[in-house]
């Protein structure tokens, strides 16, 4: 119902199917997930933590799965602008899943653009990069880094690697042309 916009029939159906079956993970987190598509983090973030506070059986079968869960948390407080909490869940994501590359670039853009720590910017993208390297906004994440750091040669190869991998994303080519016109 949700995949065609019908969230508040699909919130009925799910709100039905927890009278009867309040310890279903899965309805829990797709109540989540639709909240957040209706903007109303506050209730996702209600439905995400009733997940991770039912007790299941299923151990190692799980992980993805919280890892999911931590990651939607995650994005609830980051579209709360409440970016220290974002934080918080996002590196319990990487507990369950330490190559979550959305995962590592989320942390690099909250350290880096809401938290002003480029250091902790820096090393979550060097993660990233190091795992993906034809990551283009891994590429251009590091470029902006390092020109944040006044290295400008550093920066100028990471943002043209990113203008290959990704020729058409517009920032790229406004950082490069930034770097032309002032150094």
């Amino acid at each position: 119902l949700s995949n065609i916009g019908n969230h508040d029939a699909a919130l009925i159906f799910l709100k039905r199917a927890l009278k009867n079956d309040d310890k279903n993970m899965l309805f829990w987190k797709l109540m989540g997930d639709l909240y957040y598509e209706m903007d109303n983090n506050k209730e996702a973030i209600k439905c995400y933590k009733t997940v991770l506070s039912i007790k299941n059986k299923s151990g190692d079968n799980m992980l993805n799965f919280y890892g999911e869960i931590y990651n939607s948390i995650g994005a609830c407080y980051f579209e709360e602008e409440k970016y220290s909490k974002a934080v918080k869940y996002y590196k319990k994501v990487l507990l369950y899943k330490p190559d979550d590359n959305y995962t590592l670039l989320s942390l690099s853009q909250i350290y880096f653009y809401y938290l002003g720590d480029v250091d902790t910017a820096l090393n979550y993208t060097k993660l990233l990069v190091d795992q993906v390297p034809d990551s283009g906004f891994g590429q251009y994440q590091l470029g902006l880094i390092y020109l944040e750091y006044g290295c400008i040669e550093k920066s100028r190869w990471h943002l043209y690697k990113a203008r290959r991998l990704m020729p058409d994303y517009a920032p790229v080519h406004d950082a490069i042309e930034m770097i032309r016109n002032t150094h």
